[in-house]
């Protein structure tokens, strides 16, 4: 990992735990603070998404009812190739979508309104 380094394919592997109930995930192909996918957890609202943020809007790619226990750790692997995106919890496929608007960037961990998030073992394995 190298700080403000752009990928385009490959595999982003880490582990989320929160003792709190709010979102908590990954932002990948980060470009900027107005322009990024995001994978997210969030236990209070009751759901997993995979979002895209391009400017000021935000559009849902793809959405489940899953949730999460606090303070448990999570396995999250996000396999990049081309368009598609897929996301994977603990081994099993969480979401998966195509979108083409950001072809690279950086990742940055991510979390909203969540004071327990915790990350760790962050990898990425390039394509």
């Amino acid at each position: 990992f190298e700080p403000g380094h752009s990928w385009a394919d490959g595999e982003l592997a880490l582990q989320v735990s929160s003792s709190d109930d709010d979102g908590l995930g990954v932002a990948f192909r980060f470009n900027s603070p107005e322009h990024y996918y995001v994978w997210s957890m969030d236990r209070q609202r009751r759901f997993h998404i995979l979002g895209k943020k391009q400017g000021d809007t935000y559009e849902t790619l793809a959405k489940n009812t899953a949730t999460y226990v606090p303070n448990q750790w999570y396995d999250v692997r996000v396999v990049l190739d081309g368009a598609k995106i897929t996301v994977y919890v603990d081994g099993q496929k969480d979401l998966e979508a195509t979108d083409k608007t950001f072809a690279e960037g950086t990742i940055a961990l991510y979390s909203w309104g969540c004071a327990g998030a915790k990350f760790r073992n962050v990898r990425w394995t390039p394509k």
